[in-house]
Parts: structure tokens; C-alpha cells; sequence
């Protein structure tokens, strides 16, 4: 499968999570040998670290296992060998922990071993300039559906709520494999968690355990593989875990079309140095067949990935199912309901009327009998801070109502729809929002036409402009609009939200305001730059 094919199928992935991942955006980030090796050191063993991690694989391969699981079951048995001297030379007061001390571990029944990795993961700093392909990775993984990691540190839970009220529901260890799941933002921490030291899985022993439920993960992700396509970042392929998981996976799809698997499967792999994407379908005598990505720039794929829209977000989704379980359940036998559901901003207040007790009632039926509608700011904000508050019908319903001659940006939610007549929208508001998509079908290019000629002055910084003192607002809002295909995409951005929104509520309620014409117009082009001219239909 194509990148393109994934998302023109619109459907949330399953993504796996490596230490690649980490390992690509922290300073000083480990991958296993080297927290080995970091361990190793903090000993001062008199045997070299890589000379003992030889022998152990040498004799493996001479027991007829490959190298890739011979190097495996070595880094196993060195981690279980490096656990049991650190316990020992911690307990002899040899090494010592900060806030950690023999009673506690006696207490806890914690390992220090173990209680150390935790604390080697509870911090870390972003590579600086990795930042802005870092910002594109959380917008990706905020569409994934599941997210599954080996990693023990919190980067992907972080990135994910990083500049959003969202969050993901994270399980440890085996936790949720049993349990009957919502399916969505959902991550699993497999291999345990640094806030959590008991749950690692570093050992021969931890392992070995592992391995006995593993079928609990196939089972699980599976279930799901009907309908959503699998994802592997941060993972070699010759891991002996990850060509586990696949293989589970392949075993239990039909043999006879490789493609089959090619097309569920899409691993990504860093090829240093390549900025281009290089595809490839890749056969696999042992695992089966997948579809190999291979390049050093990420940003692109995060882009197209970040693409996939199901008109709610797998957190929302989540929400969704949590609140109406719990309302169900908790509350349909107390006869207390006679409240409504409204969108997915009201699902926090909801929740927090359910643990309340207060009287709740969620409406099932034709939305127009539902949903409240939005005034204009409160519309504009939903919209220019991507807020999402707002459905997507809800949202078209408001502008197919506004006065036909009103600039309001839409392009964003028009620009989804392949059809408006499949839009559960009365045919009134289908007339009316053609007809206004009719008026203004006017392109970027003609917006910066129509500009007053007196005002077109080229200038490519937004700031110079709106600070100039001898020129007024308005026309200072006509020059940025004249230049707004050359003016930095970030200062823009910034502008729109710190300036020009605050001053379109101050003059909102004044109709006969220039300024509130040239804002409007200002917000539309705006619209049409970021998310492109308006579709137009047959």
C-alpha cells in the first residue's frame, strides 16, 4: 500500500512505536545496548562490556540460532547478569541512588535496578532542531487509532497532549489486553513504563513472561486489522520482536495474494541522508509481505498522514464511548435523565455532571432537533484555533444561514465534502450554501486584485506592517492582504490569532465599520491560503 492509498482509504492506523523514535528527537537517548552499557560502566566490572556481549552472542550462534535472535537473547542475559550485581552493589551501599534508599526497595519490593531505569527515562530534552518535524510527528500521532510502544519514557503521551486538551488512555504491561476496550487513543505500553519500575521488561526472565501472553497483543490489534492499516516507526526489521508480531499477523491472513499483507502493513524505516520517500513491497520468506518506506526526512509522511479525517478524532471517538458507557450504566437506572448531549466540547462538563449526580439525558434522532447553533464569533474562534468544537454539519448548517453577501471562511469543511447533497442538511440550507459557494468562488489571486491600488505595497514582514503608525488599520489590513502569499507563515499565523481576532470581536456589533469589512475579507483570504480555494461543484 501506498502512502496515498492509506489515506485516501481515511482510515485511523494502528501505529508501533521504537525506540528509533526517541532515540531520532531526545539528546542522549539510549537504544537497549547502550543502557546496557550505561549500567555496565556504573559497575566498573573488570571485563569490557562488548567483549562479555560477544561471547554471549557467539555462543548462541553456535546453538543454531541466527544473529538477530542471538543478539537478542545476549542483551537479554547481560540485562539479568547487570540486575543482579547493581541489586547487590546497591544493597552494600557500593551505588548510590538519590531519594532511593535499601529500605525503600525493601518497602516497595522494587528492584534498583529497575527503580534506576525508571529514573534515567523520567526526563528528557528535544534535539533542537528536529523541533518542527517533532510538532508534525504529534499531529500525526493524534490521528492514530491505537498506538502500541516498547519505549519506557512518556514522549508519545506527552506529544500527544502537547498544545491540546487531548489525551490518550494508557495501559501497562499486560493491562487492557483483557479488558474489552474502546479501540481508540488508546496507547500500550508493552514493554512497562518509567512511572511505573516494576512493569520493565529488560531481562531473560521479564522476557520469557512476555513471550507466554504475547498472543494477548495479536489477539487484540488483529481484531482490529479489518478495518485499519498498521503502521511500524522506530523499529528495525531485523528486531526479533517486531518480525514476531508480524508474523503473527501474516499467519492469519490468506496465503495466496501477498498484497494482502503488503497492504496492511507499512513499515518505516530511516535511510540516513535520503530526503525523498523510496517504496517498496518487500517478501519475506519468514514473516510475509509488507510495504517498506524508506527515507531521513519523516515531515512529508507525518503531513499525509495527518490528513486522515473521519470527521471526529480517534480521542473524541473515545470520549464519546466513555461518557455515553458511563452515563448508561452509572446513571440509566437511577431515572435521572433529562439533560443533552451536544458536541465534543460539552463532553468534559457532561462527565463531570454524571460524577455529580446531576440529571443527564443524551438525545437520539435527527440532528437539527440536537445541535445548538453557533453565533459568528463564536464560530470564527472554533474555527481560526481549530478548536473542534463545532461538527463539521453543525458548522456548514451556520454558514448556508449567514446573509449570502458574508465573507466567513469555510473552505476548510467544504473542501471534505464530495457531494453536498449527501450532507444531512435540510435542501434549504443545501440551496443556500451552493449559492453562497456560487458568489464566492472567487480565487486567492482575485482577492489580492481587488485590493484598493493606493494600498498595494509590497512588504513581506506582518509585524512592519501593523506597527507602521502613519498608515490606519484598515489599510494596513488591505496591505497584509495584498502581501499575504509572501509574509511568513508562522508571523501570519501569529498575527491572525493575537491581533486580528481580538479586534473582529471589538468591532463585531458595528455594521457600517470599514474595518470590520476589510477584517472579514482578511480572515477569508487567510482561509483560502491555508486550506486552498473553494470546491467547486457540478
Amino acid at each position: 500500500m501506498s502512502l496515498n492509498q492509506l489515506i485516501s482509504k481515511n482510515s485511523y492506523p494502528i501505529v508501533f512505536i521504537g525506540s528509533g523514535m526517541s532515540r531520532r528527537y531526545l539528546e542522549e537517548y539510549p537504544g537497549w545496548i547502550g543502557l546496557l552499557e550505561e549500567f555496565w560502566n556504573q559497575l566498573s566490572l573488570d571485563e569490557d562490556f562488548y567483549g562479555v556481549l560477544n561471547e554471549e552472542i557467539n555462543t548462541f550462534m553456535k546453538s543454531g540460532k541466527s544473529k538477530e535472535e542471538s543478539s537478542f537473547l545476549a542483551n537479554c542475559t547481560i540485562a539479568t547478569y547487570i540486575e543482579d550485581k547493581y541489586d547487590t552493589a546497591f544493597n552494600k551501599g557500593e551505588i548510590d541512588i538519590p531519594d532511593f534508599k535499601p529500605k525503600d526497595s525493601y518497602d516497595s519490593g522494587i528492584s534498583p535496578f529497575r527503580y534506576s531505569i525508571s529514573k534515567r527515562f523520567s526526563e528528557y530534552t528535544i534535539i533542537p532542531n528536529m523541533l518542527d518535524e517533532y510538532i508534525l510527528w504529534g499531529n500525526f500521532i493524534r490521528k492514530a487509532q491505537i498506538i502500541i510502544t516498547t519505549n519506557y519514557d512518556s514522549l508519545i503521551e506527552d506529544t500527544y497532549s502537547y498544545n491540546s486538551n487531548e489525551s490518550l488512555k494508557i495501559y501497562i504491561g499486560q493491562e487492557g489486553f483483557f479488558d474489552n476496550t474502546s479501540g481508540s487513543s488508546e496507547l500500550f505500553k508493552i514493554h512497562g513504563c518509567q512511572t511505573d519500575p516494576n512493569s520493565i521488561i529488560i531481562s531473560d526472565k521479564d522476557y520469557e513472561k512476555f513471550d507466554k501472553n504475547s498472543i494477548l497483543i495479536s489477539a487484540k490489534i488483529l481484531s482490529s486489522l479489518i478495518n485499519s492499516p498498521i503502521i511500524f516507526l522506530g523499529y528495525s526489521m531485523t528486531d526479533c520482536n517486531v518480525r514476531r508480531i508480524i508474523s503473527d499477523f501474516t499467519s492469519q491472513l490468506p496465503k495466496e495474494d501477498f498484497r494482502i499483507s503488503a497492504n496492511r502493513i507499512i513499515v518505516i524505516e530511516r535511510l540516513k541522508g535520503e530526503t525523498k520517500m523510496i517504496e517498496e513491497v518487500i517478501k519475506d520468506k519468514d514473516i510475509g509481505s509488507y510495504t517498506l518506506i524508506k527515507t531521513d526526512d519523516y515531515s512529508e509522511i507525518y503531513r499525509k498522514l495527518a490528513e486522515i479525517n473521519q470527521g471526529l478524532s480517534p480521542y473524541e471517538i473515545r470520549r464519546y464511548q466513555d461518557v455515553m458507557k458511563k452515563l448508561i450504566i452509572s446513571q440509566g437506572t437511577k431515572g435521572s435523565l433529562d439533560a443533552v448531549l451536544l458536541a465534543p466540547k460539552d463532553l468534559d462538563s457532561l462527565e463531570n455532571d454524571i460524577d455529580m449526580n446531576k440529571p443527564i439525558v443524551v438525545a437520539f434522532g435527527d440532528k437539527k432537533h440536537i445541535y445548538v447553533m453557533p453565533d459568528f464569533i463564536n464560530y470564527m474562534k472554533d474555527y481560526i484555533f481549530k478548536e473542534n468544537g463545532i461538527l463539521p454539519t453543525v458548522a456548514l448548517s451556520f454558514i448556508a444561514k449567514e446573509p449570502i453577501k458574508a465573507r466567513i471562511p469555510f473552505a476548510r469543511y467544504i473542501n471534505q465534502v464530495s457531494d453536498i447533497d449527501m450532507l444531512e442538511l435540510t435542501q434549504q440550507d443545501k440551496d443556500k450554501l451552493k449559492n453562497k459557494i456560487d458568489k464566492y468562488m472567487h480565487s486567492l489571486n482575485k482577492i489580492i486584485d481587488d485590493i484598493n491600488q493606493s494600498n498595494k505595497i509590497e512588504s513581506d514582514k506582518v509585524w512592519d506592517i501593523w506597527n507602521n503608525e502613519d498608515y490606519q488599520k484598515s489599510k494596513k489590513l488591505e496591505i497584509i492582504i495584498f502581501n499575504i502569499k509572501e509574509l511568513d507563515s508562522k508571523e501570519l499565523d501569529e498575527f491572525i490569532k493575537e491581533e486580528a481576532f481580538p479586534l473582529l470581536i471589538e468591532v463585531n456589533t458595528d455594521n457600517t465599520s470599514i474595518l470590520r469589512s476589510t477584517l472579514r475579507k482578511l480572515f477569508y483570504a487567510y482561509d483560502l491560503l491555508i486550506n486552498g480555494e473553494l470546491k467547486k461543484f457540478n
